[in-house]
């Protein structure tokens, strides 16, 4: 039970970046557009009591998408001072919603695909996600090691399970799918004996039958 989904690179979703202190801005050390490392200073704040000076610091690598303080600039506890465009990646891919039964036992990882880029390499933290289209898609996160480009397209391959020297049929002869289904034995008397089965593995066009039918049966076509 392989699923093969067509998606591409993203960059993760932006940070907000804070003061934890109340004070004056007297230096700015990174501007919108720059590339920061982590705990790269991005402002300094001079607390009035007592009178020290504070350094905000970058929360980990990526780009500055806004950084609106400038010197002389008073700010609180809690004041929103930069934006962050993290230096992290995922994977995203569109599945079909009905396909979200062939992944309830979906391992925790990946396999991610670029055509021209890198070798196949494995992907984390599979997860689904909703958006507020209704749209359905799953995301798992690039390793730190791989380059790769926002935009770039992605093939993600997921391997739910594998079943050898089993008992198939058709999917397009049972009603159902994911767990359990309904299947229509033609014992050759004329009449149709709908029976209950139950199911495994799924590459999409064979389904592995668990229980409700022997080899050699026939069975209708639904």
């Amino acid at each position: 039970n392989r699923l093969t989904l067509q998606g591409a690179i993203a960059r993760d979703a932006e940070l907000t970046v804070r003061t934890e202190f109340t004070g004056t801005v007297v230096a700015v050390h990174a501007s919108a557009g720059s590339d920061v490392a982590a705990e790269q200073a991005l402002f300094t704040v001079r607390q009035d009591d007592p009178r020290v000076d504070k350094v905000i610091v970058a929360p980990e690598a990526g780009r500055l998408t806004a950084a609106d303080l400038v010197v002389g600039q008073s700010v609180s506890a809690g004041t929103e001072v930069a934006k962050l465009s993290p230096a992290r990646f995922h994977v995203q891919a569109t599945v079909q919603p009905v396909q979200l039964y062939r992944l309830l036992n979906a391992p925790s990882e990946g396999i991610v695909t670029i055509s021209g880029g890198p070798a196949p390499f494995t992907c984390t933290g599979l997860s689904t996600r909703v958006a507020e289209d209704g749209t359905t898609s799953i995301a798992c996160a690039v390793p730190g090691d791989q380059t790769v480009f926002p935009g770039l397209p992605a093939e993600l391959g997921i391997d739910v399970g594998v079943a050898e020297d089993v008992l198939v049929i058709p999917t397009t002869a049972v009603k159902g799918g994911s767990g359990s289904g309904i299947v229509w034995v033609d014992p050759g008397s004329g009449e149709l004996e709908e029976r209950q089965v139950k199911l495994g593995v799924s590459d999409g066009s064979l389904v592995e039958v668990l229980e409700g039918l022997e080899e050699g049966e026939t069975i209708r076509q639904f």
